[in-house]
């Protein structure tokens, strides 16, 4: 924290009637501080649908063509986001078990990556990163003909699509990361100043005025109140609308 964020948060402490307060501050700034780096953390390993595409790309290279492109595949894979890396990590771990010459990769992907030989770096990468797939059919081209049936290969990372309350792609995307952020928040408090966090959305409490300037520290402000809400009052699914039995009488 920088002087500024210091200040407004000795400020919160003094005047929320805590004994030692401190105390209370010294815990509380320690604290926080190590929650949100835990957050950004966590956030970093997020797999956006942004990352999946572009993990997409890459199995495009290695299945499109017997002879893609060593030094396209090397910077593609330097790429890769945090998330789609630990992915990638995790599954060659796992295969490993199995086939050991994964287990470097396993190991770190974008070290083995830079030295891989260009048969290793195409065969395990493909390994790796292809879980199966299906064939699409051929595009239409002039006088009626069709081009020939293709095989599709599909990722093994899954796209972190936002769904609503029946389950399908759409709605309010959620932002667990906010609502797991506020639950560090409230045990930072509970520990700091021995005080249950009030429940609420609005920064006129204690605990809701720490969420909100937080919140605006890590430049998501603007977010605060619904993550408070949603975090005590978690939305509940919508049931699915039963189908009519009556039938058309058209």
């Amino acid at each position: 924290m920088d002087a500024a964020q210091r200040s407004d948060l000795e400020r919160l402490v003094r005047g929320c009637g805590v004994k030692d307060w401190g105390k209370a501050l010294s815990e509380l700034h320690k604290r926080v501080e190590s929650s949100i780096v835990a957050w950004m953390e966590l956030k970093a390993l997020q797999v956006t649908p942004q990352d999946v595409v572009q993990l997409s790309g890459l199995v495009a290279l290695l299945t499109a063509s017997s002879q893609p492109s060593i030094g396209l595949i090397r910077t593609r894979v330097a790429a890769l986001s945090l998330g789609i890396v630990r992915e990638i990590e995790g599954r060659a771990s796992r295969l490993s078990d199995h086939a050991p010459r994964f287990h470097p990769i396993g190991l770190g992907l974008k070290t083995w990556a830079r030295g891989a030989t260009s048969d290793e770096l195409v065969t395990l990468l493909t390994g790796c990163l292809v879980q199966g797939g299906q064939f699409v059919a051929g595009r239409n081209r002039p006088k009626g003909k069709k081009s020939a049936p293709r095989f599709e290969a599909s990722a093994a990372a899954r796209p972190n699509t936002p769904t609503n309350g029946e389950g399908c792609a759409g709605g309010r995307p959620t932002r667990d990361d906010l609502w797991t952020l506020i639950s560090y928040l409230a045990i930072d408090w509970l520990l700091s100043t021995g005080r249950q966090p009030d429940k609420g959305r609005s920064d006129e409490t204690p605990f809701g005025a720490l969420a909100f300037m937080v919140f605006r520290w890590i430049g998501e402000g603007e977010k605060a109140a619904h993550s408070l809400r949603t975090y005590w009052n978690r939305p509940k699914p919508r049931p699915k609308k039963k189908k009519s039995a009556a039938l058309s009488q058209g």
